[in-house]
């Protein structure tokens, strides 16, 4: 009994570390503390840096520095990220919202103390393309998002003055649109002092119905240095407009290159077809719109495009519009076409624009957007009519 005593008391000394933990509830647990953290704030400021990598319809990878400061309970904000004249800025002093883009030296201002919708104004509805997606106010709401979560364990995170021994929370978030074929994961390492979120990568992934990825792009955020709930000058959140910038009704926006995942906008594409009539994703909001990638020397794409030539006969009316997308001339199409029964529009495509646009280097490849906008198919290869049926389903034509 004198051996076995030593032995016990280590045993008992060790059970309150050893308890068995469902990982599920844990992760929650801890995706809730950080969001009690983040909508308990009195006052904050976070530097730091997001870096981006997208690889699918282009290729770029980016980092930028940020710095954010905020005063919630006093609806005070200012968020400026971007080096040199690339520099955005948001600045809210409880009365008046103020967005300002340093590359065309322009800037716009609410007088509102509604934060969230000046920005979501300012930016038409897409501000974590241009601010990224881990906000502040994101935490605090993040936890009804989540579909699952795990602890993945501990590792230390690198701050300016000192080292954080973070916990690791994976979280996989709930598409918008179930029916498409999207996964984002979110990894957090957080402080489990103060809840607060020092590293944040987001990874997005997009397939289609057969499986082939055609979007793979991941967003991290670290943080340098932070303070939580201490004094910050009131001049901070007041907005100083930089030299020569000029006072405008909106912002214009060129929007940042994020791949064309789905969810962001397309409405800058300019497009032209034979007859010079031009089009925009903006005017067809509302509609779904099919881009058909084809070449007159393509067999495959002559045989799709007599399946969507029925489709098109179908649900021309039902707010379907199909377009042909081709790199050659106007004159070998209409050439070409003189002998065919295609009567949806065909696209002008010669400097290549939407091609790479659209990653359409393969033929056939079909692109389809959502009445939002948004890319909700990529398929590459020749498709059945009832498998082009099936990808427009989900969207409501059938």
């Amino acid at each position: 009994m004198r051996k076995r005593f030593p032995a016990l008391i280590a045993i008992l000394f060790l059970l309150p570390f050893c308890r068995a933990v469902n990982p599920q509830e844990d992760g929650r647990q801890w995706i809730d503390r950080v969001a009690q953290a983040y909508g308990e704030l009195q006052s904050y400021r976070f530097e730091g840096a997001t870096k981006s990598k997208i690889y699918g319809f282009s290729n770029t990878s980016k980092t930028t520095p940020f710095v954010r400061y905020g005063k919630p309970k006093e609806n005070k904000f200012r968020y400026q990220t971007g080096i040199g004249r690339s520099v955005c800025v948001i600045a809210s002093d409880g009365m008046t919202t103020t967005a300002c883009l340093g590359d065309n030296l322009q800037y716009a201002q609410k007088n509102s103390s509604d934060i969230a919708t000046d920005i979501a104004a300012f930016f038409k509805n897409a501000a974590g393309a241009y601010l990224g997606s881990a906000l502040p106010g994101d935490y605090s709401v993040l936890g009804p998002k989540i579909s699952r979560t795990v602890i993945l364990g501990r590792e230390k995170v690198r701050l300016k003055s000192t080292r954080v021994d973070c916990i690791v929370v994976e979280a996989e978030i709930i598409p918008e649109t179930p029916s498409l074929h999207t996964q984002t994961i979110r990894t957090l390492w957080i402080d489990p002092d103060s809840s607060v979120v020092l590293r944040d990568i987001r990874h997005f992934q997009a397939t289609s119905p057969k499986g082939k990825v055609f979007i793979d792009s991941t967003e991290e955020m670290r943080v340098s240095s932070y303070r939580i709930n201490e004094e910050i000058e009131d001049s901070v959140f007041q907005f100083t407009p930089p030299r020569n910038a000029y006072l405008s009704e909106a912002l214009d926006l060129s929007y940042p290159d994020s791949g064309l995942a789905i969810g962001p906008p397309t409405d800058t594409l300019q497009l032209s077809d034979l007859d010079g009539r031009s089009y925009t994703f903006e005017e067809m909001k509302g509609q779904i719109a099919l881009l058909d990638f084809w070449a007159t020397w393509c067999v495959p794409c002559r045989k799709e495009m007599q399946s969507l030539e029925k489709i098109h006969q179908r649900f021309k009316d039902r707010g379907l519009i199909i377009f042909g997308v081709n790199r050659e001339s106007g004159q070998v199409q209409s050439d070409f076409l003189k002998k065919k029964p295609f009567t949806y529009p065909m696209l002008l495509d010669q400097n290549g624009d939407l091609t790479r646009r659209f990653n359409a280097v393969n033929l056939p490849t079909l692109v389809l957007i959502d009445r939002q906008g948004r890319i909700a198919a990529w398929e590459q290869g020749l498709l059945k009519e009832e498998e082009l049926e099936g990808l427009l389903k989900p969207l409501g034509i059938q």
